[in-house]
């Protein structure tokens, strides 16, 4: 970000420096100057441990009032031509949907929106509840498909994501799980360990 050349073309505004920890300091900053995007770089599972339990991500990802940018590598593709969206059974993977919409249509991408079943049987439960959400979004001529498929739900992400040299995954979370059981905000942080991509991470609560 410091190269001469790449500040040429898009300076700073300004530089903030304050006396906190990481996460704290991120996160006053991020209030005060109204930002729309809180963009972070790490390294995946393979080469560090940051994200344990209590890391700087973790609170940033639970906390931050808007949506959060975990940065990798730059694109294979040049762009954001290829987006993964990872859903559930929670209204948190609209928010994402949407969010990748109005990337792609901004870059010219196209989605695909991943469902990861415990086995085949909900798979054939889920497809007509999956079919109809994606009914609902106003796609603007973005090119979309739904694939799904059982197994881990970790693993199969972060294959898909090898798999089809994606530019970018969105995921929906939030730091209370409705339904009980490990928070989404886990599950996101755990593909966040893992994915070689950049990954956004957007919630309901983030402007």
């Amino acid at each position: 970000l410091l190269n001469p050349t790449y500040l040429e073309h898009y300076p700073p505004q300004h530089l903030i420096v304050q006396e906190s920890d990481s996460a704290t300091g991120l996160l006053q900053a991020t209030i005060q100057e109204g930002a729309s995007l809180l963009m972070v770089g790490s390294l995946p599972k393979s080469q560090t441990e940051i994200l344990r339990r209590g890391s700087v991500i973790t609170k940033l990802l639970q906390q931050a009032p808007c949506p959060v940018l975990v940065w990798r590598r730059p694109s294979r593709t040049g762009g954001l031509k290829r987006v993964l969206v990872p859903v559930d059974n929670t209204p948190f993977s609209y928010h994402a949907i949407q969010q990748a919409i109005i990337i792609c249509r901004e870059f010219g991408g196209a989605i695909q929106i991943f469902f990861v079943a415990s086995d085949e049987a909900e798979i054939t439960t889920r497809i007509r509840e999956l079919e109809n959400l994606m009914n609902k979004m106003e796609w603007h001529d973005v090119p979309h498909e739904l694939q799904m498929e059982s197994g881990p739900i970790i693993d199969s992400i972060v294959k898909q994501c090898e798999l089809r040299e994606v530019d970018l995954i969105i995921m929906g979370t939030h730091a209370v799980n409705p339904h009980g059981g490990p928070t989404l905000v886990s599950k996101t942080l755990e593909v966040v360990r893992q994915v070689p991509c950049p990954i956004l991470v957007v919630h309901p609560q983030a402007n």
